[in-house]
């Protein structure tokens, strides 16, 4: 049932509120983009989950999948064994019961060593890109990691829009809504890059009788207005005053000295 529903999200919209999507703690919604976007380098992401019982009325279907978020390299970069800095990303572990560090990797993560090289999701056996795979969406081919992780049924909150009902400082009580609240830190991440975070689960296709897969795709995913991305990239001119006020600092600072010795 719940591959119809993936098929529901990627297509046009009958639910006021998604099924599954990502929002950020005091993010801002960039209609450019169509993306929710930090404002800090360190912040919280979430990962919702709204059920339809029409679509699947069993609750525990929902909550017993592994969901999966991608972290992405923005913008799209293939430089083997480039060292761009590190990330931090830390939330409930894959049982969903503990604020744990998430598994597969978790916790600090080098950019882009260890990273894949491609599109969602990871597939143990090496396969290629497919229709079933994440499409581009000006994101992909790119290094990304994954963090899974479940959803915990007693996380709930009001079911909202993170497109039009976002901009939440912290998360409202309330019941209908499952969330995975995640802290990443991206402080130690190159400067000239961004990172881009899709929330999915998957299902695997092509099996034989004797349980061999040769493809997993995605069954359930965020629609493509309701990502995140870490903090935007400084633009050139504001990263030319920033280094023109360190040089006055600077400047300043060697005159200061100059004179308590003199």
């Amino acid at each position: 049932m719940l591959v119809v529903a993936g098929l529901l999200a990627g297509s046009g919209r009958a639910y006021a509120v998604p099924l599954l999507q990502l929002d950020i703690l005091n993010g801002r919604y960039d209609e450019a983009s169509r993306t929710i976007v930090a404002t800090e380098d360190e912040f919280t992401l979430l990962a919702l989950l709204t059920p339809d019982a029409a679509l699947e009325p069993d609750l525990s279907r929902w909550l017993n999948e592994t969901y999966y978020i991608a972290a992405a390299l923005t913008p799209q970069t293939f430089v083997p064994g480039a060292d761009l800095g590190t990330i931090t990303f830390d939330g409930p572990d894959l049982t969903g019961q503990l604020p744990a560090t998430t598994t597969s990797p978790g916790g600090t993560v080098r950019v882009t060593a260890d990273m894949v090289f491609g599109n969602p999701p990871i597939e143990a056996n090496g396969a290629v890109y497919d229709a079933g795979d994440m499409a581009p969406h000006n994101i992909y081919d790119t290094y990304f990691t994954e963090f899974q992780f479940r959803f915990n049924p007693v996380n709930q909150t009001t079911p909202w829009d993170s497109r039009l009902d976002g901009r939440h400082s912290s998360i409202p009580s309330g019941a209908g809504m499952y969330y995975a609240a995640f802290t990443v830190n991206t402080a130690d991440l190159s400067v000239a890059h961004q990172l881009h975070f899709d929330v999915y689960n998957t299902r695997l296709r092509n099996c034989t009788a004797l349980g061999n897969c040769a493809d997993e795709d995605l069954k359930l995913q965020n629609d493509f207005d309701h990502d995140a991305e870490s903090a935007p990239v400084p633009e050139p001119a504001s990263l030319l005053l920033l280094g023109s006020g360190l040089f006055a600092m600077s400047r300043v600072a060697q005159r200061f000295r100059k004179t308590a010795r003199s």
